[in-house]
């Protein structure tokens, strides 16, 4: 893991294709990728000092796969984290990330 720095921030917004975390069977499963992996990363250090890094929560909007009660159920083991869910009918998921951003 890197060494902390000083660097603080106020807040942060992310708004990407899949939240960070989905429940699967009850269970709370962290998502696959990248950018899920170095957010993750960042909330789990601290500074230089050892203060938190973050000042507030992190908002990620992102791609609900869970029902509201899931959700509201995820919300609760999601720490520094607050999900925004947003729901995408089907036919336009599949066109959008299954057609123009994969192809």
């Amino acid at each position: 893991m890197a060494e902390p720095t000083g660097k603080t921030w106020n807040r942060i917004v992310l708004a990407s294709y899949r939240l960070p975390y989905r429940l699967q069977d009850g269970q709370r499963m962290q998502n696959s990728g990248g950018l899920v992996s170095s957010i993750l990363s960042l909330t789990q250090s601290g500074t230089a000092d050892g203060s938190p890094r973050f000042d507030s929560e992190i908002l990620w909007v992102g791609k609900a796969e869970n029902s509201p009660e899931e959700m509201a159920k995820l919300q609760e083991q999601s720490g520094p984290i607050r999900l925004v869910p947003v729901q995408i009918n089907a036919d336009l998921d599949r066109r959008y990330y299954g057609g123009f951003c994969n192809d």
